[in-house]
């Protein structure tokens, strides 16, 4: 306009009067209600991301980080430290500090189960180690004792061998070399036998 202000205007020309009307309205003045309704929604829209910000964050301290640590704790029991225990979770008395306590009760189960287990395994232990000391004695024993008379008998045979060889028939030396076979075959079976 002619003060060199912005302005918007309307005309509209009445031909049958031949007038012509003009109205006009300063730019600043038409567009401040839209320039408030803008400012308002742009502080709405930040009030909104600082709260959905802010309901995130307590999720996540709330919910996320405690599950998290239960992950985390649950890792460290499988790869065998059985003395993990969650230990801020279990006061809480939502569904997570119930998780976490029966979780803690778990753990517990286990170590108890493989406290029991690790006992039996020394008892089992104690027992076969002792059994076998046994075995061991008792095939000493039983070698040392079936030896004996095969010794003997290989001994006198060879003997009957020796001082009656030229009065003996071939079959008598050929029944001599099966006694003496056989005692050896014998022998063979026992060692064996001591070392299974």
């Amino acid at each position: 306009d002619f003060r060199g202000v912005p302005v918007l205007a309307v005309t509209r020309y009445f031909p049958h009067l031949r007038l012509g009307f003009v109205a006009k309205l300063d730019r600043d003045e038409a567009f401040k209600g839209l320039l408030r309704i803008r400012n308002i929604s742009l502080l709405a829209l930040a009030v909104a991301l600082v709260a959905l910000e802010l309901v995130f964050m307590t999720i996540q301290r709330s919910m996320l980080k405690p599950i998290q640590h239960l992950a985390e704790i649950a890792t460290k029991i499988s790869e065998g430290d059985l003395s993990r225990r969650v230990t801020e979770e279990p006061s809480r008395t939502d569904e997570i500090g119930e998780l976490a306590r029966d979780f803690n009760r778990m753990t517990q189960a286990l170590v108890e189960a493989n406290t029991g287990l690790e006992a039996k395994v020394r008892e089992r232990t104690a027992e076969l180690e002792r059994s076998n000391s046994e075995l061991a004695q008792f095939a000493y024993i039983a070698s040392h004792d079936l030896r004996e008379p095969l010794r003997m008998v290989t001994c006198y045979v060879q003997m009957l061998e020796r001082r009656y060889k030229d009065q003996l028939d071939e079959d008598a030396h050929k029944f001599i070399g099966y006694a003496v076979d056989g005692s050896a075959r014998m022998r063979g079976l026992i060692d064996d036998l001591l070392a299974f």
